[in-house]
């Protein structure tokens, strides 16, 4: 993931507590989901992956160590002819998804000289996805996916200053996913409540999020 932080000033040569940032990210979104159909015994099995997602965040300094951050990132994607969006199914689909995310991150340096800052942040990034299938052809049913996927994470970060720039390196580790979703297929030959299905789950050091490395190039705001 890289980061792009615009402004006019020197970095790190401002003893002002009140920095902010302005910071565009480019991420790789790495989220999955599995469903039952209602109307087969198919298994809807996706895996959503898109490199370079941009993103904008701003961040502040509350204190002499201490930081804070906002982050939004979405896209939008539509792709014609999906022949397997799980197991066993031989009907054609056009799929449309909708990926929107925010993050809020809180952290704190913990060892800083005049050319590297040593931080340890957590944070917590909620996203809501929408997945939804349109049939190509009358053997099958429209569906869709709609959930709130909620993650938290320990961000260790390295930060080497120089004169006009810093280099922001961080590996971000998710300890624990929350993911709330409900799941529709508009299968005319159940009644309309049995239509929709949800539920409530979560994951502890979940694969698609365990381990992420981004490296920025960050510049002060003032």
């Amino acid at each position: 993931m890289l980061i792009f932080l615009f402004n006019n000033s020197a970095f790190g040569q401002s003893d002002d507590l009140s920095k902010t940032q302005l910071k565009f990210y480019f991420n790789t979104i790495n989220e999955g989901y599995s469903q039952n159909r209602s109307s087969s015994n198919d298994q809807v099995l996706k895996n959503i992956s898109k490199a370079g997602v941009p993103s904008i965040a701003y961040a502040w300094q509350t204190s002499e160590k201490k930081w804070q951050e906002v982050e939004f990132s979405a896209f939008f994607d539509n792709n014609q002819d999906i022949s397997t969006v799980g197991n066993n199914m031989t009907g054609n689909f056009t799929e449309r998804l909708a990926y929107v995310s925010a993050r809020y991150e809180r952290n704190r340096i913990l060892l800083g000289s005049d050319k590297v800052d040593l931080s340890l942040g957590g944070s917590v990034q909620a996203a809501y996805i929408h997945n939804s299938f349109a049939p190509l052809t009358s053997a099958n049913f429209p569906f869709a996916y709609n959930g709130l996927h909620t993650k938290f994470s320990i961000i260790p970060r390295a930060i080497f200053k120089f004169e006009r720039f810093a280099l922001d390196f961080n590996m971000p580790y998710s300890v624990m996913q929350l993911n709330m979703h409900t799941f529709r297929e508009e299968n005319p030959g159940i009644s309309n409540a049995e239509r929709t299905s949800g539920g409530l789950n979560y994951e502890l050091f979940p694969g698609s999020y365990f381990l992420q490395i981004r490296l920025g190039v960050a510049v002060d705001l003032n």
